[in-house]
Protein backbone atom coordinates (compact mmCIF):
# COMPACT_ATOMS: atom_id res chain seq x y z
CA UNK A 1 0.00 0.00 0.00
CA UNK A 2 1.04 3.46 -1.00
CA UNK A 3 0.72 7.04 0.21
CA UNK A 4 -2.35 7.41 -3.00
CA UNK A 5 -3.89 4.64 -2.18
CA UNK A 6 -3.80 5.22 1.62
CA UNK A 7 -5.41 8.76 0.74
CA UNK A 8 -7.89 7.94 -1.80
CA UNK A 9 -9.18 5.27 0.78
CA UNK A 10 -9.31 8.25 3.47
CA UNK A 11 -10.93 10.60 1.40
CA UNK A 12 -13.96 8.08 0.63
CA UNK A 13 -14.85 7.62 4.33
CA UNK A 14 -14.39 11.30 4.33
CA UNK A 15 -17.70 12.33 4.05
CA UNK A 16 -18.64 9.23 6.75
CA UNK A 17 -16.70 11.14 9.74
CA UNK A 18 -18.54 14.46 8.45
CA UNK A 19 -21.74 13.13 9.23
CA UNK A 20 -20.34 12.27 12.65
CA UNK A 21 -21.32 15.79 13.98
CA UNK A 22 -24.42 15.64 13.51
CA UNK A 23 -24.58 13.09 15.88
CA UNK A 24 -27.34 13.46 18.90
CA UNK A 25 -25.66 12.32 21.72
CA UNK A 26 -21.42 10.99 22.13
CA UNK A 27 -22.74 7.44 22.77
CA UNK A 28 -24.25 7.85 18.69
CA UNK A 29 -21.47 9.54 17.81
CA UNK A 30 -18.98 6.98 19.36
CA UNK A 31 -21.07 4.17 17.88
CA UNK A 32 -20.49 5.09 14.39
CA UNK A 33 -16.67 6.47 14.81
CA UNK A 34 -16.27 2.78 15.89
CA UNK A 35 -18.41 1.50 12.70
CA UNK A 36 -16.03 3.47 10.40
CA UNK A 37 -12.78 2.79 11.52
CA UNK A 38 -13.52 -1.04 11.48
CA UNK A 39 -14.06 -0.50 7.86
CA UNK A 40 -11.19 1.50 7.14
CA UNK A 41 -8.89 -0.90 9.41
CA UNK A 42 -10.25 -3.87 7.53
CA UNK A 43 -9.11 -1.86 4.16
CA UNK A 44 -5.39 -1.22 5.91
CA UNK A 45 -5.11 -4.73 7.75
CA UNK A 46 -5.80 -6.51 4.01
CA UNK A 47 -3.46 -4.69 2.28
CA UNK A 48 -0.31 -4.19 4.58
CA UNK A 49 -0.47 -7.88 5.56
CA UNK A 50 1.24 -10.66 3.17
CA UNK A 51 -1.13 -13.21 3.14
CA UNK A 52 1.76 -15.78 2.15
CA UNK A 53 2.94 -15.07 5.69
CA UNK A 54 -0.33 -16.54 7.29
CA UNK A 55 -0.56 -19.38 4.76
CA UNK A 56 0.52 -21.82 7.17
CA UNK A 57 -1.99 -21.28 9.95
CA UNK A 58 -4.86 -20.62 7.83
CA UNK A 59 -7.23 -24.07 6.98
CA UNK A 60 -8.06 -25.07 3.71
CA UNK A 61 -11.21 -23.97 3.96
CA UNK A 62 -10.35 -20.08 4.91
CA UNK A 63 -7.92 -19.93 2.02
CA UNK A 64 -9.99 -19.79 -0.93
CA UNK A 65 -12.55 -16.86 1.16
CA UNK A 66 -9.12 -14.87 2.01
CA UNK A 67 -8.30 -15.33 -2.22
CA UNK A 68 -11.30 -14.11 -2.79
CA UNK A 69 -11.78 -11.02 -0.41
CA UNK A 70 -11.77 -7.49 -1.96
CA UNK A 71 -11.09 -4.92 0.59
CA UNK A 72 -12.35 -2.02 -1.72
CA UNK A 73 -16.19 -3.68 -0.98
CA UNK A 74 -16.07 -4.23 2.77
CA UNK A 75 -17.72 -0.33 2.46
Amino acid sequence: MNKEEFLSVASQYYEDFESLKSQPNFYDYEKSFVEIMAKVREWVYGKTVEWDMLNTRQSAVALPALAQWNPLTVR
